[in-house]
């Protein structure tokens, strides 16, 4: 039975084995036959060679490569436009991707796969994400030590890594007849994988091709399901919020941009919040603090509940079960920003119908062996000199910027609120959110939420963090926030936010920055000053004062050795300026 091939690659050389049809992209991006040899690199020739033992089998080889191993993007989706126009061709070997995610490739990959077309592609050999390997319609393959002999296979379960293979010890020919060995390389691995699905008598569909390496594996990767409990914005009509903490300010202040109402803000009397009033940033509305002890359970459909951990020992009073309680009977829903009590209480509101939304990042573990994504859309992350400094105020400042100018933002929050905002996800990193013990799961968790809005028709991603970014003094491992430079090297941003304080000493920040921009390859664009000096902190609320006209503008002249745009956080007047410095930074 003859089974027609494609193989992408750098090319053939004749001399090096049986005839096959030689192709290459023209200038003009169209795929000619040619009768003379086309692999400079030897790495298409010994991959062929590979695949060529497998009898019957009618094969063409398209040169994609340069001279330099490098992909041409361009010429690997001309090459499979060309083959998606053919009729019977089985196979398609691209032992070969790209890093960035691409829609037309997608798409190509995808058409191929509904007609029957089978692909097999390599992973990079950088040990990143890279396509077409990681689409879920395409045999994504790697090499593995487990795998002493070209016909063992290692099976994963719930990857994007779908089979992986021997690649080591390899010979590659040159067009010179000249031999050189090579080290473990993904692209070899892939090739046997290929050689393997063409042994079998029959051709095969996608399914039975994974069962076939399911059933021969030497070893397998049993990965859970990923998943994360979802939560609908949309079934919240009338909410209440308690307490008035640091965590819901926001909320307040932009009560009014929500997609539901907020009847009332409560707190308790020791607070000296109860009967304050409070704006939003609009104006539009205005809040009287309310104790939670005269709440009106008729007014809404669900509690906003905040972190009450450290309110309660200061109180000497349970308030998380107090309140949990109430919702059950009051048939309530909860939105909850911490997992205290969750587990006790996430069954008893299943069975009334209720829900409760426990607003924690679930890390999974991680299942695509530390390989991390790069992203194409351009990416703002938001770093602070400090705790409390209104970052994910201003990260909602610049959300509505951009939105009021009509551009698609997607937005990653670390506040445990960051979903009543309508934000896309959250990653939560700050107070109370779960310690994770393992950083590379944690690395994979933020690049895995990038890369879900990385692929969507967004402009801009907006993605936040909590805390100081580098530590002032090393005397306490609870001043060092690893997480911070975890969610740097993730995002890999192409600009960076910082916010800063009134009081942070001028060779402080410029640290900050050249630990920033040397850690990664980004520049810190723009300086967010925290108009507020701290004067000192309470357990239930912080205590601060609104800098004056004269300190702002000393403020400012001290930061302008830095030739970095200095903007006010969190004030409106800001707006037309912070959205111009976004704009002229990623138009250079």
């Amino acid at each position: 039975m003859n089974k027609k091939i494609f193989i992408l690659d750098s090319g053939y050389n004749q001399s090096t084995g049986i005839n096959v049809h030689n192709y290459i992209v023209d200038e003009n991006y169209s795929i000619k036959e040619v009768d003379y040899d086309t692999d400079i690199l030897g790495h298409g020739t010994q991959i062929t060679n590979i695949i060529l033992k497998s009898a019957s089998l009618d094969v063409n080889v398209i040169k994609i490569f340069d001279d330099n191993y490098s992909c041409n993007i361009s010429y690997l989706l001309s090459a499979l436009k060309y083959i998606s126009e053919l009729n019977d061709v089985y196979l398609v070997h691209m032992s070969l991707g790209v890093k960035l995610y691409n829609d037309e490739l997608f798409n190509l990959c995808k058409l191929l796969n509904e007609r029957g077309t089978l692909l097999v592609s390599a992973f990079d050999n950088n040990k990143t994400v890279s396509y077409p390997a990681a689409f879920p319609f395409v045999f994504g393959v790697m090499a593995s030590y487990r795998c002493l002999k070209p016909d063992e296979f290692v099976y994963v379960y719930n990857s994007i890594v779908n089979i992986k293979a021997k690649g080591h010890g390899q010979t590659v020919v040159t067009k010179n007849n000249k031999k050189f060995s090579m080290d473990t390389g993904n692209s070899y691995a892939a090739a046997y994988v290929t050689k393997e699905i063409l042994n079998q008598s029959k051709k095969l569909n996608f399914s039975e091709v994974l069962n076939h390496f399911d059933s021969k594996a030497v070893y397998k990767y049993n990965f859970s399901l990923h998943s994360n409990d979802s939560f609908d914005l949309s079934s919240i009509n009338n909410a209440i919020v308690f307490p008035l903490n640091k965590e819901n300010q926001s909320l307040l202040k932009y009560s009014d941009k929500l997609s539901f109402n907020i009847i009332d803000f409560y707190d308790v009397k020791y607070s000296g919040l109860i009967f304050t009033e409070h704006y939003t940033f609009s104006l539009k509305k205005k809040y009287s603090i309310k104790d939670i002890k005269s709440c009106d359970w008729s007014s809404f459909d669900t509690f906003i509940l905040g972190h009450v951990r450290e309110l309660g020992i200061v109180c000497n009073f349970n308030f998380k079960e107090y309140i949990l309680e109430l919702c059950l009977k009051n048939n309530k829903n909860v939105y909850m920003f911490d997992s205290d009590l969750y587990d006790k209480y996430k069954d008893m509101f299943y069975a009334k119908g209720l829900n409760l939304f426990c607003a924690e990042t679930i890390y999974n573990e991680s299942n695509k062996f530390r390989m991390l994504n790069h992203f194409r859309t351009p990416i703002i992350l938001f770093l602070g000199t400090t705790g409390k400094q209104g970052k994910f105020t201003l990260q909602l400042q610049i959300r509505y910027i951009l939105q009021n100018k009509k551009i698609n933002v997607a937005q990653i929050g670390t506040e445990p609120s960051a979903l009543l905002y309508g934000m896309d996800d959250m990653i939560t990193t700050g107070y109370l959110s779960n310690n994770v013990k393992d950083s590379n799961v944690f690395l994979e968790t933020v690049s895995d939420k990038i890369h879900k809005l990385d692929i969507q028709n967004n402009q801009i991603i907006l993605l936040g963090s909590q805390s100081a970014f580098l530590p002032r003094r090393i005397d306490n491992a609870e001043r060092i926030d690893e997480k911070q430079f975890l969610m740097l090297l993730s995002s890999m941003p192409d600009g960076v936010i910082l916010s800063v304080n009134y009081n942070d000493p001028i060779e402080y920040i410029e640290k900050v920055i050249n630990t920033i921009e040397n850690m990664t390859n980004t520049k810190v664009f723009m300086i967010a000053l925290y108009a507020f000096d701290i004067i000192y902190d309470r357990v239930i609320d912080s205590n601060k004062r609104k800098l004056t006209i004269e300190e702002i503008t000393k403020a400012k002249n001290k930061l302008s050795v830095f030739n970095v745009p200095v903007i006010i956080s969190g004030e409106q007047y800001e707006n037309e300026r912070i959205f111009n410095t976004i704009v002229s930074y990623f138009s250079k």
